[in-house]
């Protein structure tokens, strides 16, 4: 059936192509056949194929569309099609071969390709689709203890289990693997769809070292943020203020406040890009990850070159019962609280029942406490009233000896998403100079900073009000403009 429908389509697409010429007057006649007398043709059997097939016959062309496309060139027309419908075709070849202009557009160049993996290709990749959306259905990886939900880790087997319930899973597994146990067909659906929860077991050591120098990268920009955000509060703030001076209908008492606001922005706003401004040169360009920085060619594909989560399960390799040889999961869709929840039970669980030691629960511990921290920690809500400068990024000193720190299941710094270099962040962001690259130790002079604490040489100075955030009352300070 879907054979023949594609067959339908195919002679279909070439009645519609043959109309449009006609349309634009690119031929004399009318070439197109009544649709109960068109066949349905296989790739090979419309005209320009005919016409290709015989050049390449008369050793005038290549055959490498046709092999590429699997395609049968054929240089006769078929006997079952119809007269009237040979007779059209007969008359397209003829036009081809006499008209350049329409010889230019029946090449294959233009024409559909109609280039597809077949029936069992495409059924196979769809029942896999819809068999790994089903184990990833939100109640499986979740129970409740104690009255609250919990997240909870399956192995592979246990998960194949819960799935036996569906009777349309099993269904559907069968005609994917027929005759094979469930255990095994869920294994094999998840051995390209996990990544593993800790740095070190997906990165090669060149990727750990590309790793600390995002981790850097995050650092700085979680140092940042507030000072971006008060220059973007203040932008906003402006464009507010000037949308209401220009409103010719504002009440006179708004379009005063307006204009107030307008003369304190002025100098306001360029004092506060100037004082976000070292912060945002000091952040350099993170390298991008290449498929030998990851320990397998499935984590890099489901990552990438900038390290995006894309895959559906985290995995705890050696994390299993003792004795139990099937691959231990959880749910790709936790978020960093979850995730150190689940870690947190599975090191209690091991200790307490299975007599695990100090050492063997040691990664899992290193992997919750990052866990933690993402759910934890975060964006500072306020501008910082420390005098230190932007700190320094720093790389380790040999790519054969990183310094390694575990991680979460996903790139992301703790507390926030994760930040790649975008078209915004290119903005934000400049590449380093060289391999380690050292960012500026001090706030250069003119940092705006109060004048008690900005520690630049004595120059001058200027009395200012400062607009400092909420939980701060506004109140008159000494600016530093050296």
């Amino acid at each position: 059936e879907w054979l023949a429908t594609r067959a339908r389509m195919i002679a279909l697409q070439e009645e519609l192509d043959w109309q449009v010429y006609r349309l634009y007057d690119l031929l004399a006649d009318e070439l197109t056949a009544p649709a109960e007398v068109v066949p349905e043709l296989k790739l090979g059997e419309r005209a320009f194929e005919i016409v290709l097939a015989r050049r390449i016959a008369a050793g005038e062309a290549e055959s490498e569309w046709f092999a590429r496309h699997g395609s049968t060139p054929i240089t006769e027309l078929p006997e079952h099609w119809p007269a009237e419908y040979r007779a059209v075709v007969e008359k397209r070849i003829a036009v081809i071969e006499s008209n350049r202009s329409l010889a230019l557009i029946e090449r294959p160049e233009c024409k559909r390709r109609w280039s597809t993996e077949g029936w069992d290709a495409l059924q196979e990749r769809a029942i896999q689709g819809w068999l790994l959306d089903r184990c990833e259905r939100r109640e499986l990886w979740f129970h409740p203890i104690d009255g609250m939900e919990q997240p909870r880790l399956l192995t592979t087997a246990q998960l194949a289990d819960e799935l036996l319930r569906d009777s349309d899973v099993v269904a559907v597994a069968e005609l994917y693997r027929p005759a094979q146990d469930l255990t095994r067909t869920v294994a094999d659906l998840v051995a390209s769809e996990h990544v593993p929860y800790l740095a070190a077991l997906r990165y090669a050591d060149t990727g750990l070292v590309k790793r600390t120098v995002w981790e850097n990268v995050w650092a700085l920009q979680r140092i940042e943020d507030p000072y971006l955000a008060r220059v973007e509060e203040l932008r906003e703030e402006k464009k507010a203020a000037e949308a209401i001076a220009r409103d010719a209908g504002a009440d006179a008492a708004a379009k005063a406040a307006a204009e107030a606001t307008l003369i304190r922005l002025k100098h306001e706003l360029p004092e506060a890009e100037e004082v976000h401004r070292p912060y945002r040169e000091a952040i350099p360009l993170p390298p991008k990850y290449a498929p030998a920085d990851f320990r397998r060619p499935g984590f890099w594909r489901q990552r990438g070159k900038l390290d995006v989560p894309k895959e559906r399960f985290i995995s705890y390799p050696e994390a299993s019962r003792d004795g139990d040889p099937n691959l231990l999961l959880g749910w790709a869709g936790w978020d960093h609280r979850e995730q150190a929840q689940a870690l947190a039970m599975l090191i209690t669980e091991r200790e307490q029942t299975d007599g695990w030691g100090r050492s063997g629960s040691g990664r899992c511990s290193r992997a919750c406490a990052n866990s933690c921290r993402g759910c934890t920690s975060g964006t500072a809500s306020s501008i910082p009233t420390t005098t230190a400068a932007p700190p320094r990024c720093t790389t380790p000193s040999s790519p054969t000896t990183p310094t390694v720190s575990s991680s979460p299941t996903t790139p992301s710094p703790p507390g926030a998403p994760p930040r790649r270099p975008g078209a915004a962040a290119r903005r934000r962001l400049r590449p380093p100079e060289s391999p380690t690259p050292q960012l500026p130790a001090a706030i250069p002079p003119g940092c705006g900073r109060h004048l008690a604490t900005c520690g630049c040489p004595p120059r001058r100075s200027e009395s200012a009000v400062r607009h400092l955030p909420a939980q701060v009352p506004e109140e008159k300070v000494l600016i530093c403009v050296a």
